[in-house]
């Protein structure tokens, strides 16, 4: 027995408290991923023949106790995938906690039976770490967002940033509790306490809590009610009829995955498209029948929504329809055994139902869910689920699959479940256009057009004319020749002749008749969209809507390739336009020092430098193929593809470059104020006299970053046009993942300079008022070669004492120049917050000690000490110096014996290197 209240409700992406949220006791039984709630006396009992009275899909579900419910004891709350959440309260805690562990469960092998795998823990574990690097992943390309979005000014690319940002918390979101979802299951699968929901509550985004805030609930379940409604992973609504009306829901067995797996491997496949045309398909086992459907649809630019696929097999004349959830692998008898696959465009028709006498329902049960597509997620699909055998919809010709498009001249995609659920019940006729995976349409019905999207166009108001956008090229063949410009054509305007402004609004001269017939027709359409009110609209039958011949797969390569080593062009040439323009210029003035002028330019000429011999080797990946141009197969791209998957490869670890000018770039932001600067302001001035947006140094600065987003982006076109199976797609993916490294070390490297950057210029400020004659110390953090935490074993010789409450953090920086050490004091109990979060409040922390060593002051020392032991002890000695009167000092550290000898090996060749470079000096 459960007692059972409606809770949360979903609305068009957002959650909402349940008008009515009234308790009411339930005998409650969970099947597979479905809970039945029937109404029964305590003294009755229920049989295989009772009909529940409610249905709940708990796939993809979390379940959570609520121990601090105010009047109720056991209650814990479930949220669904569909965006709701309901309250439960069972009779003991022991119950309390079965209920939940078995909806985990549940949803856990539900889980595993939609990806095919017998081994459900390993699955999911697998799951929790793919996600655990998309999520690190999307924070590093969230980090570089929010870095562009505080240098650029323009307000339009402004609220385009803002928006990418936005869309990436909504999609960490959506990745924090999915992975919060698995780890549930795991936790339920081992009998293991659930995960600390404190963990997934502090990764919320701000517009997030707001919407919480304003129902009053902020917890997991309110949470992924929230995230699930706003896009939903598993949207499930079974329609029930209820008893006292007498209307009769079957429920669908789940198809259990045949446990005769046939090992097929990937495969090609042949598949009949629509006009008699076909064409070959790769085929993997781990790929769903909607996949297969999606890949060969996409080859010929076709909806897959209006597609379904069907198999004859050997020796049969009749077809077969797969479900298109299954995996390739229940189906492989069918992929081999068959004669032919086809691809044949769903139908559409109009059916009317009328209750006669006998009939007490439409005899038809419906489900719904929301649409996949990203681009109409809110949309409301429903689909017919059980047709009764005899009953008024069997009769009719509906059955189980077909979508209803439109009920009572009202698009389904704009309604509401629950208005469906009503109107189905209440009224005694509908008129329903359904698409159907069928080739032809039940008998008296009406057929309408083949395509679902004409249709429902029909249905609605068309929106106003638009004029396409005109390029500036051709608008500067618009202008008509001034008189001066030559006798000639100052006598043909004098013989030309005006037309009436009732017939166009403009005049045809004779210098102008040099324009081609598609300018013309250009010209006329503008007119013809100008000539039209505002206040009417043309028919959707007179617009006409010229289709633009897709492109191939070569095109699309070629066209990718060709914007790559256009832009890097420009890209070159806008670095060289800053040297020329700002930083020459500037190095030749007062007003700035030297050092101010580094920090606000960096090392861009070592990055122009680099440029330039990148951008030759992309142009020498083309010259191999002298007919890149007429290429019309994917294949022949191989070379080429191979070559700039190569150049990204090679100069992978160069563009790390860039994670000094990122270091850089925000210190540049503090020297470059033009308001405190009078000079500095007329000298930028002088440098853009258009006062150009583009032109501006800050434009300028903040390219780099604008293009090293870039290339993984234009890597990742180049390799989703490539047959995964080719050798050039697993070599286009390795280019990727490594570009992806380096945006991933350059995010890591700002996060560094952001914490502890002040440390390191006040160790450079030091060194320099205390060495004035001697080579500065450069912690550029461009030139890390490694950090981490050590222990630090004798730090009471120069802290003298600590604190009570506090921990000591010490952290140990390598660069090329030379070492810091770095001893943080924290408040125990206010530890630093998870990688993914903001970092620790400055209150919390205290520097307590910092130092710079230089290499050519360094030395580094084992100790002996039992192998067994968990962590080795090693030293930083620095040296003594007699003309400094500087006498030894050594650091006493104990690490793990893997960090210490990443330490000491890098610390060795540190030292090693600067011997090279003769950096280290002759005498002491």
């Amino acid at each position: 027995w459960l007692t059972v209240k409606n809770w949360l409700i979903h609305k068009k992406r957002k959650v909402e408290l349940a008008p009515k949220r009234t308790w009411k006791k339930y005998w409650v039984c969970l099947k597979g991923t479905v809970l039945l709630f029937y109404l029964c006396d305590e003294n009755e009992s229920v049989t295989d023949e009772s009909i529940p009275r409610h249905m709940l899909v708990i796939e993809g579900g979390v379940a959570q106790a609520v121990p601090e419910h105010p009047k109720r004891e056991h209650i814990f709350a479930l949220s669904t995938a569909f965006g709701d959440a309901y309250l439960f309260q069972a009779q003991s805690q022991i119950e309390l906690e079965n209920w939940i562990g078995g909806m985990h469960s549940a949803c856990a092998s539900s889980f595993a039976r939609q990806h095919g795998k017998e081994n459900t823990l390993k699955l999911l574990r697998s799951e929790i770490q793919r996600l655990e690097n998309s999520i690190d992943l999307d924070i590093k390309m969230k980090k570089m967002a929010g870095l562009q979005l505080n240098v650029v000014t323009d307000p339009r690319s402004k609220q385009a940033i803002d928006k990418q940002i936005a869309q990436w918390d909504e999609n960490l979101e959506k990745l924090y509790i999915e992975q919060f979802r698995l780890r549930c299951y795991v936790a339920s699968l081992q009998g293991s306490e659930l995960p600390n929901p404190k963990n997934l509550l502090g990764c919320v985004a701000k517009t997030s809590k707001a919407v919480l805030s304003r129902i009053g609930v902020f917890t997991v379940t309110s949470f992924h009610a929230l995230v699930c409604a706003r896009t939903p992973m598993t949207a499930a609504s079974v329609y029930s009829r209820k008893q006292k009306r007498g209307l009769l829901s079957t429920f669908k067995a789940e198809s259990q995955p045949s446990k005769e797996v046939v090992n097929m491997g990937d495969s090609l496949v042949r598949i009949s498209l629509p006009s008699n045309q076909s064409i070959v398909v790769g085929v993997s086992e781990k790929m769903s029948v909607q996949e297969v459907l999606e890949s060969a649809c996409n080859k010929r630019q076709l909806n897959p929504t209006d597609h379904f696929m069907r198999l004859k097999l050997n020796g049969m004349d009749n077809f077969r329809i797969p479900e298109k959830s299954h995996m390739v692998y229940t189906s492989s008898h069918l992929f081999q055994e068959h004669e032919t696959i086809e691809v044949c465009p769903k139908i559409l028709f109009q059916i009317d139902l009328s209750k006669g006498e006998k009939d007490r329902d439409f005899g038809f049960a419906v489900e719904a869910e929301l649409a996949e597509d990203t681009e109409q997620e809110d949309e409301l699909c429903v689909f017919i689920s059980d047709v009764i055998k005899g009953g008024l919809a069997h009769r009719k010709g509906l059955i189980i699959g077909d979508e209803i498009l439109v009920l009572n001249g009202r698009v389904v995609a704009d309604l509401d479940m629950v208005y469906i659920e009503n109107l189905l019940m209440e009224t005694g006729s509908v008129c329903m256009t359904i698409r159907s995976c069928r080739t032809e349409r039940p008998v008296n019905t009406t057929l309408l057009m083949a395509h679902a999207d004409m249709y429902i166009d029909s249905l609605t108001c068309p929106p106003p004319p638009t004029q396409s956008r005109i390029s500036d090229k051709f608008i500067g063949e618009l202008i008509v020749p001034a008189p001066n410009w030559g006798d000639a054509l100052l006598g043909d305007n004098k013989k030309s002749t005006k037309s009436s402004l009732t017939n166009s609004w403009f005049s045809l001269s004779p210098p102008l008749q040099r324009w081609s017939a598609v300018q013309a027709e250009k010209l006329e359409a503008a007119r013809e969209t100008q000539a039209i009110s505002p206040r009417k609209s043309l028919p959707s039958s007179s617009v006409k809507v010229t289709a633009t011949k897709p492109l191939s797969d070569s095109q699309r390569i070629r066209k990718v390739v060709i914007e790559l080593i256009e832009t890097e062009r420009a890209y070159v040439k806008d670095l060289n336009c800053l040297i020329e323009r700002y930083l020459d210029p500037l190095k030749e003035e007062t007003f700035l020092s030297g050092e101010d002028t580094e920090q606000i330019f960096g090392n861009i000429v070592e990055i122009v430098q680099f440029q330039k011999l990148f951008l030759q080797s992309l142009e020498e990946s083309v010259e191999l193929e002298p007919n890149f141009s007429i290429f019309t197969s994917p294949t022949k791209f191989r070379r080429i593809l191979f070559s700039l998957g190569g150049s990204f490869m090679y100069y992978a670890n160069h563009f790390k470059l860039y994670s000094s000018f990122s270091a850089s770039h925000s210190k540049a932001q503090r020297v470059l104020n033009p308001e405190s600067n009078a000079r500095l302001q007329e000298f930028l001035r002088a440098r853009n006299p258009k006062q150009q947006h583009s032109a501006t140094l800050e434009s300028y600065l903040i390219k780099p970053i604008q293009r090293i987003l870039k290339y993984p982006l234009l890597l990742r076109q180049l390799k989703d046009l490539t047959d995964p199976h080719t050798d050039e797609h697993h070599h286009l993916s390795e280019a990727l993942r490594g570009m992806e490294a380096v945006a991933e070390h350059i995010n890591e490297m700002q996060k560094i300079y952001e914490e502890y950057g002040s440390v390191f210029e006040d160790l450079i400020k030091q060194y320099k008022e205390t060495h004035p004659h001697c080579r500065g110390l450069e912690l550029n953090v461009g030139e890390l070669q490694m950090y981490g935490s050590v222990n630090w074993l004798n730090a009471l010789d120069e802290l003298a004492k600590m604190k009570k409450g506090t921990d000591l953090i010490t952290l140990l920086f390598i660069f090329r120049s030379g070492v810091v050490l770095l001893a943080q004091e924290r408040v125990r109990g206010k530890k630093s917050k998870p990688k993914q979060s903001q970092p620790p409040d400055s209150s919390e922390v205290t520097n307590r000690y910092q130092t710079g060593i230089p290499v050519d002051q360094l030395q580094v020392r084992t100790t002996l000490g039992d192998t067994n032991e968990r962590h080795g002890i090693w030293e930083l000695v620095h040296c003594r110096s007699e003309q400094e009167g500087r006498p030894e000092k050594v650091f006493q550290f104990a690490s793990s014996h893997a960090a210490r000898r990443d330490f000491i090996r890098t610390i060795h060749n540190t030292i090693r290197e600067s011997v090279r470079r003769m950096s280290v000096p002759g005498s002491k």
